[in-house]
């Protein structure tokens, strides 16, 4: 096909569309396929969505079914918001088994993430009624033998092998719930399980989802119910009735997104709806709804420019109307409201370099043409003044807070500030917020630190990760020299002193959730066992003599 269109094909498409081409490799000896490919590609780069598609399009009216050029074609339409156009052609490539495997395999990839389009695939699978194929069976079997010996990635694999090459059966869906549960996803198991029961026809399969929904969901929902109520502690909200079924769950999710557009006004709401939304993508827990509370949350706090990078990323997992209300709203700011919110800003940083005698304005304003060029701006004059001036920061960031423009970064400066000025309760109700943002919840934070860059001490989550495989092993020791080693490799030698750590040793059994102390809380919830406590109590006083 590409010798019958050499050199011709790819130039006949650009004089259509009246383009000229951009990517590099136009001036290459490439075939016409592969011309067309990497300027569909280079286009899609620089956001020339609208290119990228018609060249995508008139691609396959030389090369129907192609899987490369179907690939970017998903991917346009995903960009343009057009999310259902983008999964039905994925499910077209996984469907077609004359598509190149790597292409199968990133097309079931983008269906699995997606929620909407991972739940019409469960339920897909578990509607077939055919028997299980022999190399089907081979599969399945090669991956059940991984999963029982715990090699996860590889069962999923071979499950992936199966989905490529165009089998559909609940039996895979079976094998994949049961991979979930092991690696800690059992929400999503149990969503699985669920669907299962319901969609399926084959009695087998039916009874064995019942008999896993029996033996674990009641443990589950215990423990969600605890964990849940720990974040309405902390956040000062009404804990929800106890969930029964995971279906509860999912309805509390879209209650909370209702409770916040019935009060816009509230922060420990919307803080709330960013924790819930934390922990919901910690758990993999299936949830469409979450992502337009976790955008609507961070809009209510003022914070735009998260909204917008998080709606540019996650634009998929809205439903149609969903995405023309957030880009309707993301519109409006940008192109109504932020005119006027960078005045306001200029105006009220201006009248305060007046009043303190000190330039304290938004450096080269005529270059600020975005909301994301405004927030770099704002969090680049706080870090300006936050060690030489700390007072002056405190009163910059007032003046965004009136002109309600914020980001979470800004509350770390203002936090670490209010830390090196001894304000110790608005330093934690400001790193709060800002870990919040990040991270769901208050992780372990240096309090009462002599240097400013000391404040900002939190723990990233690839090391409590580490910590949590120690402590699952009952390695006490080695978890806590963790801790320390990098408290110490992290140059924060004053956090072994901390009295708020080091006399934290109580037994987390027994420990009252309703406690107000946050730091007491995290700990108790990330460490949870006082063998551990013990161990990092005895290893950092070690430490503090060394250091003296």
């Amino acid at each position: 096909m590409s010798d019958l269109y050499s050199s011709k094909m790819f130039r006949d498409i650009c004089i259509k569309l009246n383009w000229t081409p951009i990517s590099s490799s136009s001036q290459t000896e490439k075939s016409d396929r592969q011309l067309l490919l990497n300027e569909i590609i280079e286009c899609r780069k620089i956001g020339n969505f609208d290119i990228s598609l018609k060249l995508a399009q008139s691609g396959l009216v030389y090369y129907p079914n192609d899987a490369a050029i179907l690939d970017n074609l998903a991917r346009v339409y995903q960009k343009l918001n057009r999310n259902s156009e983008a999964i039905n052609v994925w499910k077209s490539i996984l469907a077609a088994r004359e598509s190149n495997p790597r292409f199968k395999k990133s097309a079931l990839r983008f269906i699995l993430k997606d929620d909407a389009a991972f739940t019409d695939f469960v339920i897909s699978n578990s509607k077939q009624h055919t028997p299980i194929d022999p190399v089907l069976k081979k599969l399945l079997d090669l991956s059940i033998q991984k999963r029982r010996s715990r090699d996860y990635d590889e069962s999923m694999e071979f499950l992936e092998y199966a989905w490529s090459d165009s089998f559909s059966h609940p039996a895979l869906i079976d094998n994949f719930a049961r991979i979930q549960f092991a690696k800690g996803f059992v929400f999503r198991a149990l969503y699985c399980f669920q669907l299962l029961r319901t969609h399926s026809s084959n009695k087998s399969f039916i009874s064995a989802a019942e008999n896993f929904i029996e033996q674990n969901q009641s443990q589950y929902l215990n423990q969600l119910n605890k964990d849940i109520l720990i974040i309405c502690h902390e956040y000062e909200q009404l804990a929800p009735n106890r969930f029964v079924e995971i279906q509860s769950f999912i309805d509390f999710i879209d209650y909370r997104l209702e409770l916040r557009r019935n009060s816009p006004h509230s922060s420990q709401l919307s803080l709330f709806n960013i924790a819930l939304f934390n922990y919901i993508e910690k758990n993999n827990i299936v949830s469409q709804v979450s992502y337009v509370m976790y955008f609507e949350a961070c809009l209510s706090l003022n914070y735009i420019c998260v909204a917008d990078n998080f709606y540019r990323l996650n634009a998929h997992q809205f439903d149609q109307s969903s995405q023309l209300s957030a880009v309707n709203r993301l519109s409006y700011l940008k192109e109504v409201l932020f005119p006027s919110c960078l005045a306001e800003i200029n105006n009220q940083l201006t009248n305060l370099a007046n009043k303190r005698d000190v330039d304290c304005r938004l450096p080269d304003i005529e270059s600020i043409y975005s909301y994301e060029d405004l927030d770099k701006k704002c969090i680049s004059l706080m870090e300006k003044f936050s060690s030489k001036n700390p007072e002056l920061t405190l009163a910059i960031f007032d003046k965004f807070k009136k002109a309600q423009f914020l980001s979470p970064p800004m509350y770390k400066i203002s936090g670490a500030v209010n830390a090196l000025l001894g304000r110790k309760d608005q330093a934690i109700a400001d790193f709060h917020k800002y870990v919040s943002s990040v991270d769901g919840s208050v992780n372990v934070s240096e309090l009462s630190l002599p240097y400013i860059r000391e404040s900002s001490f939190i723990l990233e989550n690839n090391l409590k990760e580490k910590i949590y495989e120690l402590l699952d092993r009952q390695d006490y020791l080695s978890a806590s020299n963790l801790l320390v080693d990098h408290v110490l490799d992290r140059g924060f030698y004053s956090i072994l002193k901390n009295p708020d750590l080091i006399s934290l040793t109580f037994n987390h059994t027994t420990f009252d959730v309703q406690t107000k102390d946050s730091v007491k809380r995290e700990l108790a919830e990330m460490y949870a066992d006082i063998n551990f406590f013990d161990n990092f109590i005895d290893h950092s006083e070690s430490l503090i003599d060394n250091t003296d």
